[in-house]
């Protein structure tokens, strides 16, 4: 007991010692670390006090605020959005800037649609053919741009504007009818099936027509067809030259994909794909598709009936009535034509005299909010047309034609290994569809031999008498020519305007293009009379077409051909319709 006492009362005596040598220990080490690291802020390699630093940030902070005033002189570059720089690279998606229109189907939702999932498939559907094709051929009169303006005129329209002249034209019309709602059902048992889980089902999956292709072949001189080639939209077509293809879009991204669709899915573009519009005719005339046209003739020949049924039964003294047909405009089969013409692009308007004197000036047809209504989109089938008016008088062409609808997923990787190549491929094209109708583009000049000409003590004969047919500004007219070996028959002659005026004169072209190149007296024919055939002697002359094609004609009529005959029979029938007398 007397050792424990004695160790704590150790502890008790030297505590207060140990307290004090251990704050000493402590008070050194202070003071040795301040000498040895000074109080202050690093800064550009210096150690600097509170004070001297503060001031050294307030000189860089307002050395700052004067570099900025100053302007840059290699300023960067301004932001542009990839969508902006896309819409404003391509003609066909400047027609939704600065527009706000009411989409045919809901956008396109950028969201969890744009991510790459792995686990999204999608069968792509095939895109069925069209059929119930009608091939129509249409010559008329019609406002076209007009070739050589002047300067003066060019400066003055904008671009957006054209020059039209009223002139002849020929146009051939390609129809046919597409089943789109099988189409509609296909589209959307693989994009928003039942099969698919709710979230990968896509919001919009209906067809979206891109682009109707129209292709030609025309039959060459040697009797071969020559290669199929593309046939572009009309000038006055607000997509011409716009034309969507996969060329065009071949590394499209999703987001421009989305875009694109968003665009063409409007009504009114969706009908300007589908049904565009041609020419605009000559007052009092209208253009309508062939389905429509074909229509509208079975009611008239069915009133012909109906009117000949009514007056058979009131009698030879009865009172005879005539139904007469109200124009509806064509509205029903031209779901623009509406703001077509509000546009100055249809109907109406002061009828030019000669097409070389009076123009009319056509704006692109655009009117925001305005969709075409007459054109049952929802329908099960719809009538889908193009049109060529790059045909040549005389040629005989065959077409074949096809329609494309939008991929949706192009860009995105959803596809299945047997469709990895559709990727890229922004339009899913039908297979090509061949209509049965060819078409013989009618003349516009032709020549017809009259008879031979002998020179004085020579009874050879050394030219020959031709009647030349020439049809301009939507007249037959007809100009007679002595021709020789080596001469082209016709030439430009002016003549008297048909309005009686004898001091105003228009200049007609009845020029030919074919060449005479040989006289052949003494040729043996046999034509048929009644049930006999009788020879004549008659004289051929052997001349050169327009092509390059070596061909013969005799001079005497009953040598023609049935079809020759029946050609100069019609034209002097138009002749004496039109009151114009032989020149």
């Amino acid at each position: 007991m007397a050792k424990k006492k004695q160790s704590l009362s150790f502890w008790e005596a030297h505590l207060e010692k140990l307290l004090m040598a251990a704050s000493l220990v402590v008070g050194i080490l202070v003071v040795a670390v301040y000498w040895i690291q000074p109080a202050g802020v690093e800064m550009e390699g210096k150690i600097l006090s509170a004070s001297a630093a503060t001031q050294k940030a307030a000189d860089r902070a307002r050395d700052i605020r004067e570099r900025q005033k100053k302007p840059a002189s290699n300023p960067p570059e301004a932001y542009l959005p990839r969508a902006d720089s896309f819409i404003s690279s391509n003609r066909q998606m400047q027609i939704v800037k600065d527009t706000e229109r009411m989409p045919l189907f809901p956008p396109r939702q950028i969201g969890h649609e744009m991510m790459d999932d792995p686990d999204r498939v999608y069968q792509i559907p095939e895109i069925l053919t069209l059929k119930k094709f009608t091939v129509d051929f249409t010559r008329a009169m019609a406002f076209v741009p007009q070739e050589n303006v002047p300067d003066a005129a060019s400066t003055s329209t904008s671009s957006d504007e054209m020059e039209l002249v009223l002139k002849d034209i020929d146009f051939v019309t390609v129809e046919a009818a597409y089943p789109l709602a099988e189409l509609r059902q296909r589209f959307q048992n693989s994009f928003a099936g039942e099969q698919l889980p709710p979230k990968q089902r896509l919001e919009q999956s209906r067809p979206v027509a891109a682009a109707v292709e129209l292709q030609r072949s025309r039959l060459l001189p040697d009797g071969t067809w020559g290669e199929y080639e593309k046939v572009s939209r009309m000038p006055t077509d607000e997509l011409a030259g716009s034309e969507i293809s996969n060329e065009t879009y071949s590394n499209i991204s999703p987001a421009e994909m989305d875009v694109l669709i968003a665009v063409n899915q409007q009504p009114h573009r969706q009908a300007m794909i589908l049904q565009p519009q041609p020419y605009d005719l000559e007052d009092g005339k209208e253009w309508y598709p062939p389905h429509e046209k074909e229509k509208r003739k079975l009611e008239e020949e069915k009133e012909k009936k109906e009117e000949k049924k009514t007056r058979q039964a009131a009698g030879p003294r009865g009172q005879r009535t005539k139904t007469v047909k109200k124009k509806t405009g064509g509205a029903s089969a031209n779901p623009m034509e509406m703001y077509l013409k509000m546009m100055g692009m249809g109907g109406g308007g002061p009828k030019p005299t000669t097409p070389k004197t009076d123009r009319k000036t056509a704006e692109q047809p655009f009117l925001p909010g305005m969709e075409p209504a007459e054109t049952d989109w929802d329908a099960d089938e719809i009538y889908v047309w193009a049109h060529d008016d790059r045909i040549q008088p005389g040629g005989i062409y065959r077409y074949r034609l096809r329609v494309g609808f939008f991929n949706p997923i192009a860009g995105r990787n959803w596809f299945p290994e047997e469709q990895q190549d559709l990727k890229k491929q922004v339009v899913l094209w039908s297979d090509w569809q061949y209509p049965q109708t060819m078409v013989n583009v009618p003349e516009r000049v032709l020549f017809f031999p009259k008879s031979a000409v002998a020179s004085a003590g020579n009874p050879v004969p050394s030219s020959v008498r031709v009647d030349v047919y020439r049809r301009e500004d939507g007249t037959w007219r007809k100009q007679a020519y002595t021709v020789a070996p080596g001469h082209i028959i016709g030439k430009p002659e002016k003549i008297k305007s048909e309005s009686g005026d004898s001091e105003e004169e228009l200049t007609v072209d009845f020029t030919t293009h074919m060449t005479i190149l040989d006289i052949v007296p003494e040729v043996k024919y046999w034509y048929k009379t009644g049930r006999t055939y009788r020879p004549i002697s008659t004289v051929d002359i052997i001349y050169r077409d327009n092509e390059g094609v070596i061909k013969r004609q005799g001079v005497d009529s009953r040598s023609w051909s049935e079809e020759y005959k029946k050609k100069q029979s019609q034209l002097n029938d138009i002749l004496k319709e039109q009151g114009i007398m032989e020149s």
